[in-house]
């Protein structure tokens, strides 16, 4: 005779009606015997989510066993489905997957005919289960095709259930035929007209924008308008306090989707009313500034202080060479980049796994980066930050005591580097000649003149500065990748017939220039001149920035840039 605990168990069961777990804490038991322990141990991992989806049962021949007295002991249809289910799930007996399957069905007509709001996430499972073993076993779905058409059609249905159905079929649609479901587009427009929670709005119209692509098309920019329209119901009011300064944030996101989906409907209109509104949005806008101030090494400083010493005693032509090079004093090293990002993956720091990274770029537009992007470009900007002060020092030295000046940058690069040789481009069948110095010759000279007035306290104008070498480091890149036989064009269009010249982000990716420029100089790049980093090409060439964004750090970093570009001959 079994244990009373087990016959209790057993009598409260019969009465089950949904397919919850049990819980745990009823193997824990002290009272029970170990007989009993067991027992009920097997109906708890028989009657869990697990059982029905793991690959491996250590105790199958006891699992089974009891599985099969018990689908002969009771006539309850959710203890048969999991028994049914789970057995299946071990044997891959065909049998008990097709009662298992009857079971579901049933169980999914009783949860729809009870037409309850808070049952419809239970009857998307149950038409899951359906589906995909039905799938397993190649069983013809007409049945439950024709069952589902019917409650769909049906008004006694609430629109709640008809909504966990329908996103049931689009989970599984690889699965499914989608046959007699052509009315569904108009069915989920009716329901978003009776909608009202954000949540469930936008529920239907992702169901409805999936059934439209594939029955109705033409709908689809009707769907597009409303979830646009859904969307503005999750912009919330701000009232200025810094206290609530996330709200901005949150409604900027949300009007940039409003853009999109506006777009995507042709409302030219609405489009403009949301690009309006974000823009608007974007003066409420605010961050917090963290600062983290920690005393350099000591190795580190001194180190620094001995490369000063060092290029402070040196010519011209040993100082610039220095300066085109890469320095692991000034800029972390690729190997280091890598090892550092390893240690920081390695750890999966909160953040990493639950959140998406973006950065605010000049406009405060949010774009979206990679967790390793955004970590690198934090560690070079804080490196290159901190160094910078001792590039100026180098810098201001030598102009100081006469060992750098435009005149000798300027016969340094003609003669001892591919700044100085002759190039040919041909131009409607005329042949003319330059040098790529020509090229930033003017920049450079500035770049002098305006390094010196702020030497001497005056207020610089870095703006020719900046913007020349910054568009003329790309013309530059293509010359000496094109001089070194490398690919400079691509083809684009839809058709493929189109050749343009490669911008920066293809150029830096071209097998040429990973073999004419170390990972260090690459890194550099990016950092300074792509989305990845600060960016600077595309707000100069998009005249993004306004005089308050032309700073000397901008314009050093720029300059070594260029300078990382020189060939010695």
């Amino acid at each position: 005779m079994k244990e009373d605990s087990i016959r209790k168990l057993y009598a409260e069961l019969e009465s089950k009606s949904d397919l919850e777990e049990l819980p745990y804490k009823i193997t824990q038991d002290e009272s029970l015997s170990e007989k009993e322990r067991i027992v009920l141990q097997k109906e708890w991992w028989i009657l869990s989510d697990y059982a029905t989806k793991c690959d491996h049962v250590h105790n199958q021949e006891e699992i089974v066993t009891y599985a099969k007295e018990r689908v002969a002991s009771t006539s309850n249809i959710f203890l048969l489905a999991r028994y049914n289910h789970v057995l299946y799930n071990i044997t891959k007996r065909g049998e008990n997957c097709k009662a298992a399957i009857t079971n579901y069905i049933s169980i999914f007509k009783q949860y729809v005919v009870q037409n309850d709001k808070e049952i419809g996430y239970d009857a998307y499972l149950i038409l899951n289960c359906i589906i995909q073993l039905s799938k397993r076993i190649r069983r013809d779905l007409s049945d439950v095709e024709e069952l589902i058409i019917m409650f769909l059609k049906s008004g006694d249905i609430t629109d709640n259930i008809k909504q966990w159905i329908l996103d049931s079929i689009k989970y599984n649609y690889k699965n499914w035929k989608l046959k007699g479901l052509e009315f569904v587009p108009d069915l989920c427009i009716r329901m978003y007209s009776q909608a009202i929670d954000y949540g469930e709005c936008k529920a239907i119209l992702d169901i409805g924008v999936f059934f439209a692509r594939r029955f109705n098309k033409e709908l689809l920019p009707t769907f597009y308008e409303k979830m646009g329209d859904n969307e503005e119901k999750r912009i919330y009011e701000y009232d200025g306090r810094m206290e609530n300064m996330v709200i901005p944030h949150y409604n900027q996101d949300t009007y940039k989707k409003m853009m999109r989906y506006y777009q995507l409907a042709g409302n030219e209109e609405k489009r403009r009313y949301a690009t309006t509104k974000y823009n608007e949005n974007k003066v409420g806008m605010h961050f917090f500034k963290f600062e983290e101030k920690r005393e350099l090494p000591k190795e580190f400083v001194e180190g620094l202080r001995a490369l000063f010493d060092t290029c402070d005693n040196s010519g011209p032509e040993q100082l610039l060479y220095f300066l085109s090079k890469h320095c692991a004093l000034f800029m972390p090293s690729h190997s280091l980049l890598e090892e550092k990002w390893k240690e920081v993956e390695n750890q999966k720091p909160f953040y990493m796994e639950h959140m998406t990274a973006v950065r605010s770029d000049i406009n405060n537009n949010m774009v979206h980066v990679t967790h390793e992007e955004n970590w690198k470009f934090q560690y070079m900007n804080v490196f290159f930050s901190n160094s910078i002060r001792w590039i100026i020092h180098i810098i201001s030295s030598a102009i100081e005591r006469k060992h750098l000046s435009f005149a000798k940058v300027r016969k340094i690069l003609l003669q001892n580097t591919n700044f100085g040789e002759e190039l040919i481009v041909y131009r409607n069948e005329n042949q003319f000649s330059f040098r790529l110095f020509d090229k930033i010759d003017l920049s450079i000279k500035d770049f002098f003149t305006q390094y010196q007035k702020e030497m001497k306290g005056q207020c610089p104008d870095w703006r020719y500065v900046i913007n020349n070498l910054t568009i003329q480091f790309e013309g530059i890149l293509r010359d000496i990748i094109r001089l070194y036989n490398g690919e400079t064009s691509k083809v684009m269009g839809s058709n493929k017939e189109d050749v343009v010249e490669m911008l920066l982000d293809d150029l830096l990716r071209t097998e040429a220039c990973r073999d004419l420029y170390s990972d260090e100089d690459r890194d550099l790049f990016y950092y300074a001149f792509t989305n990845k980093g600060l960016n600077i090409r595309n707000n100069v060439a998009h005249g993004f920035y306004l005089p308050l964004d032309y700073t000397s750090f901008k314009a050093i970093l720029v300059f070594l840039c260029v300078l990382r570009l020189v060939r010695y001959t």
